[in-house]
Order: structure tokens, then sequence, then C-alpha cells
């Protein structure tokens, strides 16, 4: 795809009622597919009525996420109680994971010519989004002062081809959507930790590594200084078994299962 013209960011997006159930192995944040559903969708609309312009690729930053579940060890889905059927009978319960969150998105905006009448495509832009959904959740107005309520107005950044001004132009994005954490793929630490485990365990399978790497794993480490006496009955403690980095399962699209 060509060199985008602006990036588009929309800051601090509340969803209401996402869909959290995004695999059939995990259930949390949306995943990327989510996302990617919702940008095409909007760049469908905006094309409508800005012939030219399109989104490509685009950027999560998450700022809160809230799942409607609880428990200590493990987590209940809130599930809503359905109207009685006709018979006066209670319908059959559907389970549904559900998380309200506030997210961030920069997206890289394309257009066929030069970019003249950017506050037109930002309005456009902020009249869409109130009728749209992301994740299967609705847009909800952000709570301001004194108790006043608005949408997210969408921000146009330019975007210089000049390699000197892209450190400026990335620094000013990053102003916009700071307080949030990126989403960014980590496939490559699951393989690395894949191969680790099958060097002691070769019947390991990637769904084993999985489940390995993400679990809240506890060790035994004593509290003996190394080369001291280690023989046993010394004392000990239990320790988390510290991951690098943090590290989510989210299902980040599909692919086939047979052939």
């Amino acid at each position: 795809m060509s060199h985008p013209n602006a990036i588009l960011i929309l800051p601090r997006i509340r969803v209401q009622n996402a869909n959290a159930l995004t695999s059939p192995f995990t259930w949390g944040f949306p995943g990327p597919p989510a996302f990617g559903g919702f940008v095409h969708a909007l760049s469908r609309k905006l094309s409508a009525a800005h012939p030219g312009v399109s989104l490509g690729a685009f950027a999560v930053l998450s700022h809160a996420f809230n799942a409607q579940a609880s428990g200590v060890y493990e987590s209940n889905f809130h599930l809503s109680r359905n109207p009685l059927k006709a018979d006066g009978k209670l319908p059959s319960t559907i389970e549904e994971a559900r998380a309200h969150l506030t997210i961030s998105l920069v997206i890289s905006l394309h257009s066929s010519g030069v970019l003249e009448d950017r506050e037109a495509v930002t309005q456009a832009i902020a009249r869409l989004l109130p009728t749209m959904r992301l994740a299967g959740g609705s847009i909800i107005p952000t709570e301001g002062r004194f108790g006043t309520s608005r949408f997210p107005k969408p921000i146009l950044n330019n975007l210089s081809k000049d390699s000197t001004q892209v450190q400026t132009d990335t620094r000013e994005i990053l102003s916009r959507v700071r307080g949030g954490f990126a989403l960014v793929s980590a496939t490559g630490r699951l393989a690395a930790h894949h191969r680790e485990m099958k060097v002691t365990q070769p019947e390991t399978t990637a769904l084993l590594a999985l489940t390995d790497i993400c679990a809240r794993t506890r060790i035994l480490v004593s509290d003996i200084p190394p080369g001291e006496d280690d023989s046993p009955g010394q004392p000990a403690s239990w320790e988390i078994l510290r991951r690098p980095g943090w590290l989510v399962p989210i299902a980040s699209g599909y692919r086939a299962i047979s052939s």
C-alpha cells in the first residue's frame, strides 16, 4: 500500500458490552480481527461520503478493561436474565462474555489525491462513530466535566515523507494516546518457548506451550545463599516465576484447520 497521507487518531473510545469470548481457548480483551472489522467498516462508510479516501493499517491501545465476570480462582461471567417464554418457563441460558473497555485507535489514512478538506473528513468520521459497533459492543459518550458527555473527537495528523520529520510526527501521535498499553504481537516469544520446552519434552504441542507461558507459575526458591549448606530441611520460599514482559493470550486471526 502507498505511503499514508495522514494518521487518524480516535482517542479514548468507550465501548460497552464488547465481546470478550473471541476464541475457543481464551477470553478477555477483544482480538485484532474485531478492531480490523471496525476499521474496514468505517473505511467503507467514509469512502461513500468522500471518494478516494480509505483507511489502512491500525494500532490498538488499551486504557481500561473491565470484564463482566467475577471470581477468585474461577471466573464466572455475568449473564443476563432473558424474558420468560410463552409457556412461562425460563429460556435456555446463552453464555456470553462481555466487557467494558476504553481504547484508542491509530489508523493510517490514504487519499488518491491531496487531502484538502480535512475538517469535512474529521466531521464525517465523528458522525459515523456513534452509529457503529466495535467488537460487538456499543460506542458510548465519554463523561466530561460538570456532568457533560461527548463522543471522542477524531484527530487527523499530518505524516511527512521526510525521514527527519518522522520522529517528530511519532512523538506528536504518542502524546495524543499516552496512558495506554499498545497491543504488540509476541508470537516470536511463544515459538521460542515452544522450542525450549521441546528440549526436555519432545511431545510438547504449541497449545501446551501457550498454556505454560500464560500460566501463573510458582517455583520453590531456597533462602540459602549459593555455595552454603543446601541439605534437605533448609528454609525456602515460593515465588512467582517472572515472564519477560506482560503476555496475554489473544486470538490474532484465523487459519485453516484442514486442507
